[in-house]
């Protein structure tokens, strides 16, 4: 038997945070992290503070979605 795929709605949200700018990645109401452009460079951040350098905006989005999809259970 297979499972029925669940439609999961993400938003992405810009937010100010510490004086500079960042996306919030949020599913339903769950801030699951977000990414942070420095000068070319993009970081994820998760919502426990671990930090993944990554090469673009939408890697980062991938990132955050996995990690997210890793721990819950």
């Amino acid at each position: 038997m297979s499972k029925k795929d669940k439609n999961i709605e993400v938003e992405i949200a810009e937010a100010v945070k510490d004086g500079k700018q960042v996306q919030q990645v949020l599913i339903g109401k769950n801030i699951v992290g977000e990414v942070k452009n420095s000068d070319g460079k993009f970081t994820a951040i998760l919502t426990d503070g671990e930090e993944f350098n990554v090469h673009s905006f939408d890697e980062g989005i991938e990132v955050l979605l996995q990690q997210y999809h890793l721990h819950q259970g």
